[in-house]
């Protein structure tokens, strides 16, 4: 082969390169004439391996406003566990037992069949006695028992927590001792109302006073009433 001859191969090679080169960008990295690209690709992709994933650009929480915030409890979990010492009302639990407690409602409810007595008696007996003090309010609860009576007048439980509503409530002595009187007049056996009279009177200065806040002690502690109030040393009774 004479030079002439090199050097056409050689140019026909060059071309070739130049050719194969050319089809291999329009290929992997060229525009879209054949309506397939639509623009320049990213040079760094390599066919038939998948490009990596882009790096999160924040927090789970921040991206996702459906992913669940860090420390929130699990679907379903209990937002807050219930009192065991309380009879678990929603809105305004009741301590299990003593007075103003859970077994007095029941107790109370238990001597009446009229629903709408039931619904003011409770309503007005949980504003007044709720664990929740932040909830308890007097002049609600002596709305609702008033309500009460006035739809039984003979419904004795009604008088009871209404006298002590009304101290709690304007600690008037001369206003809720007669709703205790009244209560132990339709049940003479009403132990937290004789409880009630007892620790009313006991904030009276009168001997008199003192006197009959002695009896009614007595009185609620033979029918069985605990001394939630600690009247005992009051009334010098053991």
């Amino acid at each position: 082969m004479n030079s002439t001859h090199r050097a056409i191969a050689l140019t026909g090679g060059v071309i070739a390169i130049t050719l194969g080169l050319g089809l291999a960008v329009t290929r992997f990295g060229g525009g879209g004439a054949d309506g397939n690209g639509g623009g320049a690709k990213d040079a760094s992709v390599i066919p038939g391996i998948p490009p990596a994933p882009a790096p999160p650009e924040g927090p789970a929480d921040a991206r996702d406003p459906a992913s669940p915030a860090r420390g929130a409890p699990a679907e379903g979990a209990s937002a807050a566990v219930a009192d065991p010492e309380t009879d678990g009302h929603r809105e305004l639990p009741l301590r299990k037992r003593g007075l103003g407690g859970a077994e007095e409602l029941v107790r109370a409810l238990a001597r009446t069949d009229d629903p709408r007595v039931k619904a003011h008696f409770e309503r007005g007996f949980r504003q007044l006695f709720t664990t929740r003090e932040d909830l308890r309010h007097a002049g609600l609860a002596a709305t609702e028992l008033k309500a009460a009576i006035d739809v039984d007048a003979g419904f004795e439980p009604a008088y009871r927590v209404l006298g002590e509503a009304l101290w709690v409530q304007r600690m008037d002595f001369h206003a809720a001792v007669p709703q205790l009187e009244k209560a132990i007049e339709l049940r003479e056996d009403y132990g937290e109302a004789h409880y009630g009279l007892a620790f009313l009177y006991s904030r009276s200065p009168h001997d008199e006073d003192r006197a009959k806040g002695r009896r009614h002690f007595r009185r609620a502690r033979q029918l069985g009433i605990p001394d939630d109030k600690g009247l005992a040393p009051t009334y010098d009774i053991p």
